[in-house]
């Protein structure tokens, strides 16, 4: 009797844990952002300043070590993930960077959802062409 009590206890517990939403796809909230290009000249001076169209946006979930999904920015150089769940969330896009042995570095923001149905709005990632 008490071993059934335990394994239904178990259940439950596990039950429990599995409804639990951590970061990701699924929920009401949306994050939206620009990405920004200072464009400079082979002399390293400054030549422009626009909003970055069909430039690659990753995101990351939580704590991932890895991006787990990616968009491409608007003509405007805006763009929306959505359908998110409450908690921690970064984007990312890859910078030109002259002292990194790629030619390349991320830029990152970092923003948090409170609670399910936030539109958040994302800083600025500004980054070099």
């Amino acid at each position: 009797m008490r071993k059934k009590g335990l394994i239904a206890c178990i259940s439950l517990l596990t039950l429990l844990a599995a409804c639990q939403k951590t970061e990701g796809e699924g929920g009401s909230s949306s994050i939206t952002g620009y990405v920004l290009v200072n464009d400079y000249d082979s002399q390293g001076d400054l030549k422009d300043i626009y909003y970055a169209p069909n430039e690659t946006i990753y995101i990351i979930y939580g704590d991932n070590s890895i991006y787990d999904d990616s968009k491409r920015t608007s003509y405007d150089g805006g763009y929306k993930f959505t359908d998110l769940f409450p908690g921690n969330y970064k984007m990312f896009a890859y910078s030109k960077c002259d002292t990194c042995a790629s030619g390349v570095e991320p830029v990152f923001a970092t923003v948090n959802i409170e609670h399910k149905g936030m539109k958040v709005d994302a800083p600025l990632i500004t980054i070099r062409k």
